[in-house]
């Protein structure tokens, strides 16, 4: 191609066009704002650990019923108060006792009508479906339960169980 004699100031002319368009897009490039504000996540706390619940180590898959901090402490003797704490109108079956030397061990196993499930208990727990009804101690015959706070006795079904536990003998 022959440059004419107007050559020099038409490559002049493109020259400043393209430093015109760089510029303009390294101002639009080094100025470019982001319309939306960044989402920044609030700052995590970390968790309050938990404390392990009572007898987390049972077989148990079912997490037990909360234990009630003002229940009513059990009766020293058991002898003493059988006659003055009248038999329970809850529609609960005292189907089996298992009752250790360590009261704290001690299991009962508890049918209740409203439930389709026997519940394994033990001393201190609150009923499922009942929260106003806390197992106070676990006899070989029956248990003590506080309804309201009023005590009541669950006697053993007549074909229910009963284990006792002896203490370790050594010889």
């Amino acid at each position: 191609m022959s440059e004419g004699p107007n050559a020099p100031n038409s490559r002049f002319g493109r020259y400043l066009a393209g430093l015109a368009v760089v510029s303009m897009l390294g101002f639009v490039f080094l100025n470019y704002r982001d319309p939306w504000p960044p989402i920044v996540p609030p700052p995590l706390e970390p968790a309050p650990e938990a404390p392990a619940p009572p007898y987390a180590n049972t077989l148990s898959l079912a997490a037990p019923p909360a234990i009630e901090p003002n229940q009513p402490a059990p009766p020293e003797d058991a002898a003493e108060v059988e006659d003055t704490v009248p038999t329970t109108s809850l529609a609960l079956r005292l189907l089996a006792t298992m009752v250790q030397e360590e009261p704290s061990r001690s299991l009962a196993r508890v049918a209740d009508a409203q439930l389709p499930n026997a519940q394994m208990m033990l001393q201190g727990q609150v009923f499922e479906g009942r929260p106003h009804v806390t197992l106070v101690a676990i006899e070989s015959d029956s248990v003590l339960l506080a309804n309201y706070g009023t005590l009541e006795r669950l006697p053993l079904e007549p074909d229910g169980l009963q284990i006792t536990a002896d203490s370790p003998h050594s010889e």
